[in-house]
């Protein structure tokens, strides 16, 4: 029984782990592209501070994300351009210009 319950919680923690993921890697995309609602969803839900933690806790969902949603769709020959991933610039977008002490 307790085996059970601690699979139950490793295998859920890993699931929610890459579900929580995708969603925020797709609205930080969306936000590179700087589409107006990501940005009121991501600061609804997140400070500044949880926002950059959460670029580093899902940071190798946003590559995985960009391959699939920019790279694939550039070389197939479905997009013109290629907008390159910058964190810097999702985050002047959302929050404005970077603080000193940011």
């Amino acid at each position: 029984m307790i085996e059970y319950i601690f699979l139950l919680f490793f295998y859920g923690s890993i699931l929610s782990y890459i579900v929580l993921g995708f969603i925020f890697s797709f609205e930080t995309l969306l936000a590179l592209h700087k589409v107006e609602s990501a940005k009121r969803w991501i600061r609804k839900f997140d400070s500044p501070k949880s926002f950059k933690r959460k670029l580093y806790i899902f940071y190798p969902f946003y590559y995985l994300g960009y391959f699939f949603l920019e790279v694939l769709p550039y070389h197939l020959g479905l997009d013109d351009e290629i907008k390159p991933l910058d964190f810097k610039e999702i985050y002047e977008f959302v929050y404005g210009k970077k603080e000193e002490g940011d």
